[in-house]
């Protein structure tokens, strides 16, 4: 795990944090998405095996964080109707020790209109990241087919807690205590 999920786990773990770290979208689904819930599913299903961070869970062993990359999670996507507390219970806290750690569900409008609602924990994407997994999930519902990636998160992750890496901080965290 990273230093910003080490934070953002600790953080979770306030009372009453409920979900302040919770990023949520609505999609407006247009054009020729129509309503396919098994094409979602589909095409969520080939997103969470792609991606790592869609598949983790953070524990504690110890006083040591863990950060455990499933092989599998279930998922699958929810209707949500238009009764506030439907929308309301939708957008919850998460469970940071059970994978996956975002949803997805499609909600109808009193107009007809469809709408994607993601909602996942800020401990597994960004803004950046957001936009790749969005642009994926098109790719996907479309029916084409993705390279497999190069890297992961955990790759970036590891890299941040070597050796190598700990002593360039020490080194910069010297000049700068120096300077300062």
């Amino acid at each position: 795990q990273s230093s910003a999920q080490k934070r953002l786990f600790f953080l979770n773990q306030f009372e009453n944090i409920g979900t302040t770290y919770n990023m949520t979208a609505v999609l407006k689904v247009t054009g020729g998405l129509g309503l396919n819930k098994e094409r979602y599913e589909k095409a969520f299903k080939a997103l969470v095996d792609r991606h790592e961070n869609l598949r983790t869970s953070f524990h504690m062993n110890n006083e040591d964080l863990i950060q455990r990359v499933h092989a599998d999670v279930s998922f699958e996507i929810k209707n949500i109707s238009n009764q506030s507390n439907h929308l309301d219970s939708f957008v919850c806290a998460f469970d940071l020790s059970q994978a996956p750690l975002f949803r997805a569900g499609i909600h109808r409008t009193q107009q007809g209109h469809l709408n994607l609602i993601l909602d996942m924990h800020h401990i597994i994407s960004d803004g950046v990241s957001n936009k790749n997994l969005e642009q994926d999930f098109f790719t996907l519902y479309a029916g084409e087919k993705l390279s497999p990636l190069r890297i992961q998160y955990k790759d970036f992750s590891q890299w941040q807690n070597s050796n190598e890496q700990k002593e360039n901080l020490k080194i910069q965290e010297a000049y700068w205590l120096k300077e300062f």
